[in-house]
């Protein structure tokens, strides 16, 4: 929930038109949502090694399963960093017990 100036809930509506306003100042555009901003957020973090459940909590989400279901595609390549490197500690002959 955001508030306005004076302390009240603001709507939707207008927190999407200061948004666009934000975003046109800081030479963006108009054409962004907050919810793209969700989605770089999700992106970035996973890009740079973050946990899915770290990810998931500071997304306000009931749990990690939440969060692989929405942003699948931002997370995908973070999802397929554990198999990964369990294939290449296999093939190099690593721990397997």
């Amino acid at each position: 929930m955001f508030r306005d100036d004076a302390g009240r809930a603001m709507s939707r509506q207008r927190m999407n038109v200061r948004f666009k306003h934000v975003m046109e100042r800081a030479g963006l555009g108009r054409d962004w949502q907050p919810r793209k901003t969700r989605h770089t957020f999700a992106s970035i973090a996973s890009a740079n090694g973050a946990m899915i459940e770290d990810i998931a909590d500071a997304m306000g989400h009931v749990n990690p399963n939440v969060t692989r279901a929405v942003y699948r595609q931002q997370i995908s390549d973070t999802v397929a960093r554990a198999p990964a490197a369990m294939d290449r500690a296999l093939a190099a002959g690593g721990e397997t017990s």
